[in-house]
């Protein structure tokens, strides 16, 4: 017998990545890749920036509140996510302005409607960090120094074991004096007989800006196993210090107000793929934060813009004297389940559960309504259908279910007569997109 041998020409296997089949889906969808910024400084709210219908406005420097504009729509219509959980309940310590881009795989940002997986009641649109689960052992850091002595790390550590032991660390730390310029055009002199207004315009240098944060996520456990894909037991912790040098209105201006807060949060997480018809995908994600603040105003003397001091005041406080104390409790749990029951079709449940308690006490005075818990309940349920026919088109509908449950000490009249108030409240809602191809989205 003589041996034969055949030469087969190139083979090519194409597939899609996890970025293109969101691309893919019947969403006004947009998304970014962070790959080439894992060594970087920059922080979410600069990548997030550079989407298209998307605008993060910040209120000043370093730790400052960032407002997300997202066609049109802000606040509480845009909705923030982290593998798929609301990131309701995470002090703003882990504000879009403190996360390193390196925490994220890719960031998608949906304009309009939004699918049932984010369980939201997101009116303008919603934004999923989504974060990087590839089974790998790496180390990377990185810091940077700018200008008005800010300085901003990131460590970033994570191995997988050849028996399926997980465990990442990522650690980042944020700290500014905030210190830069500012134009004004009147202060209060301080005299021993008075004080008097000075109008004339100065530039003159913040002095009570200071503001650094400090945070870890630790996750450990297992992967590629049979009863588990990915099993994680997680911890999150941070603190968070921030001065106050002025209210909205300049003003006003601050030498001693200065609020803290602290995260403590433990996270489950659960991913599974069965081999059922076509597939079956479970996944759990969960966290609960154990966290408390504190806001302080007990300074005898007020400030001017100069750093001046007044003479010692008789009574407490540069606004109004307060040592609130006060503990935000979140919760937030993600269940989804999709099936595959044949080629291009696919049924996903998705229910989403977050809770809210805030009870808190003022040292410097007993106020009934903060000592109360304020307690707030939300439960979204959502049902699709998808069908994708050969790559070319693909169509989903859904309906959602959101039900609301407050409790809280106080008049709903507005008055002072406090009592304990409850209310529950649910509804549907139906969205039929309409055939897309190649990601676009009608409604």
């Amino acid at each position: 017998m003589q041996e034969e041998s055949h030469t087969m020409d190139e083979v090519v296997v194409k597939g899609l990545s996890p970025a293109e089949r969101v691309q893919r889906l019947a969403y006004n969808v947009s998304l970014v890749e962070t790959a080439k910024l894992k060594n970087t400084t920059m922080d979410l709210s600069n990548v997030i920036d550079k989407i298209s219908g998307v605008k993060i406005r910040s209120t000043g420097g370093v730790g400052s509140e960032a407002n997300v504009t997202l066609n049109g729509f802000s606040g509480r219509h845009v909705k923030i996510f982290i593998d798929g959980v609301p990131m309701d309940g995470m002090s703003s310590a882990f504000g879009l302005n403190n996360i390193p881009a390196g925490l994220a795989k890719r960031v998608e940002v949906y304009k309009g409607v939004v699918p049932i997986e984010l369980g939201g009641d997101a009116l303008g649109g919603a934004i999923n960090i989504v974060t990087d689960n590839s089974r790998r052992t790496r180390v990377s850091a990185s810091y940077s120094f700018g200008s008005f002595n800010t300085h901003k790390t990131n460590v970033y550590a994570e191995h997988t074991s050849k028996k399926g032991l997980y465990v990442s660390l990522n650690a980042y730390q944020n700290y500014s004096d905030n210190d830069y310029k500012v134009n004004i055009d009147h202060y209060t002199k301080f005299g021993e007989t008075g004080n008097s207004v000075v109008y004339e315009d100065l530039v003159v240098r913040r002095f009570h800006a200071k503001y650094h944060n400090e945070a870890a996520i630790l996750k450990v456990g297992v992967v590629d196993k049979p009863w588990a894909d990915r099993l994680l037991f997680g911890f999150t912790g941070g603190y968070e210090y921030k001065q106050t040098q002025n209210a909205s209105n300049m003003n006003w201006v601050y030498g001693a107000r200065y609020t803290t807060a602290n995260t403590l949060m433990p996270q489950l997480t659960y991913e599974k793929k069965f081999k059922v018809l076509k597939g079956l995908h479970v996944s759990l994600n969960g966290n609960y934060n154990f966290g408390q603040s504190y806001a302080a105003d007990t300074a005898r003397c007020n400030y001017n813009w100069l750093g001046e001091k007044s003479k010692p005041k008789s009574a407490p406080g540069e606004l109004a004297y307060t040592k609130y104390r006060y503990r935000d409790n979140n919760g937030a749990a993600n269940f989804r389940m999709a099936l595959f029951p044949a080629d291009g079709h696919s049924v996903s449940l998705s229910t989403t559960f977050t809770s809210f308690s805030r009870s808190g006490k003022d040292e410097t005075q007993p106020t009934p309504e903060y000592e109360h818990p304020q307690q707030s309940m939300k439960a979204v349920t959502g049902l699709s259908y998808k069908y994708d026919y050969k790559g070319k088109w693909n169509t989903s509908v859904f309906v959602k279910n959101y039900l609301n449950h407050l409790e809280a000490y106080l008049d709903p009249d507005g008055g002072s007569d406090y009592r304990d108030f409850s209310n529950t409240s649910s509804y549907w809602a139906e969205v039929w997109p309409a055939p897309t191809s190649g990601g676009s989205t009608c409604s």
